[in-house]
């Protein structure tokens, strides 16, 4: 199934990335190396077509799972929180601090900054 997905990865959204991801943290058990290693390039590549509580809910799955995320995707999320906040509830910016604490990953002045307001 994980094989598939990856070869399938171009056509997945940002909520079926969005809930593949929840879904694994939900059942606490981290996709393969493989899969993981797709839905984070897809992620990073496609970031500007999330919406803020799939950024937050991807970030949120990595700091529950306990997987690092790599800069390409930690700096997507972080221009997004940047570019994107005015989009973001009081939950989903809740769940991206979290997760960047909860990984030790700093989400740039810039991001924090726009969050604020």
């Amino acid at each position: 199934l994980e094989r598939q997905a990856v070869a399938e990865m171009r056509g997945f959204s940002p909520q079926a990335v969005s809930s593949a991801m929840l879904g694994f943290a939900k059942v606490g058990s981290a996709p393969g190396k493989e899969l993981l290693e797709a839905l984070e390039a897809h992620s990073a590549e496609q970031i500007k077509a999330f919406k803020p509580q799939e950024v937050s809910n991807v970030m949120w799955s990595y700091a529950t799972l306990g997987a690092a995320p790599g800069g390409a995707l930690v700096g997507a999320v972080r221009w997004h929180a940047e570019e994107r906040s005015r989009g973001y509830s009081a939950q989903n910016v809740s769940n991206l601090l979290w997760a960047f604490a909860k990984l030790k990953e700093d989400p740039g002045e810039a991001a924090l900054k726009a969050l604020e307001e």
